[in-house]
C-alpha cells in the first residue's frame, strides 16, 4: 500500500502528467501526496522567462529575469565543469526568482492533485542538485513510491552520465514510476 506518494515537478508537460498518475495513486491507496520542486539553477534565463510568464509571476520577479544576462558565467566553475555535471553550471539567476518559479509551479501542481480527490497535499522546495533533493525527500518523508516524468532526452549529457529520472530509478529506496 502507497501511504506517501511523492511527485517531483517542474512544470514541463511530462511532470504535469506525473502529478496526475501520483493524484490518482494517493486517491486509490488514500494517501498523502509530497509535491517537490528543486530549483531550477541549471535552466537558461530564456527558459526561465518563459516559465515565469506561464506561472504568472509577479512582475517585477519577470522584471528581474528580463535583466537577467544570458552570458552570467560564475569564474569558480571549471570550464570543464558542465561536461561532468550540468547541474553544477549556475543559470545566473538569484534564488529568490528560482523559488519563485518554483512556488509557481509547486501552485501550479495542487489543483491538478485536488482534482483526483487528493485532500492531503504537502509541497516542498528543494535548493540542491536534483537527484539528491529527490531521494532526500523521499528519505525524511517515507515516500513509498516515486513519480515523475521522464522526459527521454538524447543529449551527449544523459547519454554519457544518465538523466536524473535513470539516477533515481537506479538509487531510490522505494519504487520509482516515470511517465513519458
Amino acid at each position: 500500500m502507497a501511504k506517501t506518494i511523492l511527485v517531483a515537478t517542474d512544470g514541463s508537460d511530462h511532470a504535469r502528467k506525473a502529478v496526475a498518475l501520483a493524484g490518482d495513486l494517493a486517491k486509490l491507496h488514500g494517501g498523502r501526496l509530497v509535491l517537490l520542486h528543486v530549483l531550477l539553477r541549471d535552466k537558461e534565463p530564456g527558459e526561465l522567462r518563459r516559465l515565469a510568464v506561464v506561472e504568472s509571476l509577479d512582475p517585477a520577479l519577470r522584471n528581474a529575469l528580463e535583466d537577467a544576462d544570458p552570458a552570467i558565467a560564475d569564474a569558480s566553475v571549471p570550464a570543464w565543469a558542465p561536461a561532468m555535471d550540468p547541474e553544477s553550471v549556475p543559470s545566473g539567476v538569484s534564488d529568490e526568482i528560482l523559488g519563485a518559479i518554483g512556488k509557481g509551479i509547486l501552485e501550479e501542481a495542487k489543483p491538478i492533485a485536488r482534482a483526483k480527490g487528493v485532500a492531503d497535499i504537502q509541497c516542498c522546495l528543494d535548493g540542491g542538485r536534483a537527484v539528491d533533493s529527490i531521494l532526500g525527500v523521499a528519505e525524511r518523508e517515507s515516500a513509498d513510491i516515486i513519480v515523475m516524468g521522464h522526459r527521454g532526452l538524447r543529449n551527449i549529457d544523459a547519454i554519457t552520465f544518465g538523466s536524473v529520472s535513470n539516477e533515481i530509478s537506479r538509487r531510490a529506496p522505494c519504487d520509482v514510476v516515470m511517465i513519458k
